[in-house]
């Protein structure tokens, strides 16, 4: 992954406009900082869809499926209850659909409610995120 900013967390330095290899520790490094970011939990949420995103690139390949050393480096990090004949199938019916992802998020402002902080998104805002997903699912609008 490519890091947006440059920042410390938990001890490991990321870079901005650097690529790194990550494993799941470090990825979960990655995607966890908030404070720092000059987006504040909107950058966090977008390094998250990064890990996503890269977590979805490299599994959609029948190859990883096949790979003992990757399944170990994630396996720390995650249960399933599929078998290895489960993922070979996920991986080869759907390795297309990893070129067509997309996202999004529904952006919003911060309020103090009740001396808790909330993200408020307005009507438009919601409006616009349901128009997008029904679109994408092929339903009415």
């Amino acid at each position: 992954m490519t890091s947006p900013l440059t920042f410390t967390y938990e001890g490991t330095t990321f870079t901005k406009g650097k690529t790194m290899h990550m494993n799941g520790r470090t990825a979960l490094k990655f995607s966890r900082m908030r404070y720092d970011d000059p987006q504040g939990d909107y950058g966090r949420q977008n390094r998250q869809r990064l890990v996503i995103a890269a977590l979805l690139h490299k599994s959609v390949s029948y190859k990883t499926v096949l790979n003992s050393d990757f399944l170990v480096s994630i396996s720390d990090e995650m249960k399933t209850d599929l078998t290895r004949s489960d993922m070979l199938k996920l991986a080869l019916n759907y390795r297309k659909a990893g070129k067509n992802v997309s996202s999004d998020h529904a952006q919003g402002v911060g309020e103090e409610i009740g001396g808790q902080d909330f993200e408020v998104v307005s009507k438009t805002e919601q409006q616009r995120v349901s128009n997008k997903l029904r679109k994408s699912l092929g339903l009415k609008m």
